[in-house]
C-alpha cells in the first residue's frame, strides 16, 4: 500500500488485476462481435466502475486506519449521506450522521483507551465493502481479567463513501462499542 496525501490506495491487489484482465478481455470481444458499449446506454464502462471500485477500497481501508487515531473529523470524512450501522446477531442497528458521530465520539474517549491488543486475522474485498476481521482483547469497567473479542465488521460501500458498517460479534463487545447508542438501537 502506498499513500498519496490523506488516500490510502491499493497496489498490485489480485482482484483489481483481475478486473483489469477481465475488462480487457470483454472490451476486445465486445469490438469484434460488434457489440454495443456500455457508454451508447449511459451506463459506467468497465474501467469508470473500476476506478470507483478502487476509490471506494481506498476509502474504507482509510476509515478502517483512521479508527486507530484520534482524529474525529477525518474519521467521520469517510462516510456519507446517513449511515447504517448493523449489528449481528443481535439483530439492531442506528442509522444517521448525528449517531455516528455519537458513536465515534464514545468510541475514541471510551473504547480506544480499553483496547488492550487488537490482531487483524482477514480482510476481503467484496462488491458491497471491505470485510474486515479482527481478535480484539479490551479491558471491561469493572472486572479485573480482559476479555478476548472476534468481530467480523463490513465496511459498506455508498456512492463515493462508506455507507455504513455490518458487524458481527458477542453483546458483551457490542455493549461496549455503542455505549450510550446501546438502549437507542432499533430492531433491523
Amino acid at each position: 500500500m502506498s499513500e498519496s496525501g490523506s488516500k490510502v490506495f491499493l497496489e498490485g491487489d489480485s482482484d483489481i488485476k483481475l478486473s483489469r484482465e477481465r475488462f480487457s478481455l470483454m472490451s476486445s470481444r465486445s469490438k469484434v462481435n460488434n457489440l454495443p458499449r456500455a457508454e451508447a446506454y449511459g451506463q459506467k464502462s468497465q474501467e469508470e466502475k473500476l476506478a470507483a471500485s478502487q476509490q471506494l477500497v481506498s476509502v474504507a481501508i482509510a476509515h478502517a486506519a483512521l479508527e486507530a487515531t484520534q482524529d474525529l473529523e477525518a474519521l467521520l470524512g469517510t462516510m456519507e449521506g446517513e449511515p447504517v450501522y448493523e449489528f449481528y446477531p443481535l439483530g439492531r442497528r442506528f442509522i444517521g450522521m448525528a449517531n455516528t458521530r455519537r458513536y465515534y465520539e464514545h468510541f475514541l474517549r471510551e473504547v480506544q483507551p480499553r483496547i488492550i491488543t487488537y490482531t487483524a486475522l482477514s480482510e476481503s474485498i467484496g462488491a458491497a465493502g471491505v470485510v474486515q476481521e479482527f481478535s480484539v482483547t479490551v479491558g471491561h469497567q469493572g472486572e479485573d481479567q480482559p476479555t478476548e473479542h472476534r468481530i467480523m465488521a463490513i465496511l459498506t460501500f455508498g456512492n463515493a463513501r462508506l455507507s455504513g458498517e455490518r458487524m458481527f460479534s458477542d453483546d458483551k463487545f457490542f455493549k461496549l462499542l455503542v455505549g450510550p447508542l446501546w438502549d437507542a438501537l432499533e430492531p433491523i
